[in-house]
């Protein structure tokens, strides 16, 4: 099977992280990778082909609207469409897909069996959390038939704006909505705000610089 990971990150994300860990990908990721960007175009990375969120028209209308702000990052609800719209997007291109967080680096090689088993568990394979999900790395299966229902629940909560009648307006709140308590959980273990990833299958091949964590890459 090709697996294909997408992600996105911000302008100033790139020479600080996103480019050392999407180099780790090119390295080590048996399929392709497609990168949203905001903002110019990013340096031709060999491996990764680009695409720029600005051409999604809903994600500028989600922009667009009158959210309060200043009131944290659970509330920054425009601070997180971006990874939701690059996801919706590729949804309409494939069947099949990871989205991988940018602050996200590989290790070493993935067994492309391993790959294979969790995406093929159900129509979306998370790391679970007793508070929300942990959402910096999604398995995305649309041959499931509880995926139609997912998409259209997920994007309302953006194109809609149904997202700000939660309580957080968060991608991950957002995403637990959507997916209606459905879904592989590959860390039902976890707990808080926990790097639950390195707990998961994938923990030994991936290491998620979460937080003020993706801002030590940029010293080394």
């Amino acid at each position: 099977m090709l697996h294909i990971a997408v992600t996105t990150y911000p302008p100033w994300g790139w020479d600080v992280y996103a480019r050392h860990c999407i180099e780790s990908w090119v390295k080590f990721w048996p399929g392709s990778i497609l990168a949203y960007y905001e903002g110019n175009a990013p340096p031709t990375l060999a491996g990764v082909e680009s695409r720029p969120l600005d051409s999604i028209v809903e994600r500028q209308r989600f922009l667009n609207r009158n959210i309060p702000e200043g009131r944290g990052f659970l509330h920054d609800a425009k601070r997180f469409c971006h990874k939701v719209y690059a996801q919706l997007d590729a949804i309409s291109n494939y069947e099949k897909f990871w989205w991988v967080d940018s602050d996200l680096e590989m290790k070493q090689e993935i067994p492309e069996d391993i790959l294979d088993q969790i995406i093929d568990e159900s129509f979306v394979s998370f790391l679970g959390r007793d508070s929300y999900t942990e959402t910096g790395l999604i398995a995305f299966n649309q041959t499931y038939p509880e995926f139609r229902n997912f998409k259209r629940r997920y994007r309302e909560c953006y194109d809609e704006g149904k997202l700000l009648s939660f309580n957080y307006w968060t991608d991950c709140h957002a995403f637990d909505y959507a997916r209606q308590g459905g879904g592989h959980d590959l860390t039902p273990e976890g707990r808080g705000f926990e790097n639950v990833l390195r707990n998961s299958p994938l923990g030994d091949y991936m290491e998620h610089h979460k937080g003020k964590l993706k801002l030590e890459l940029e010293e080394q």
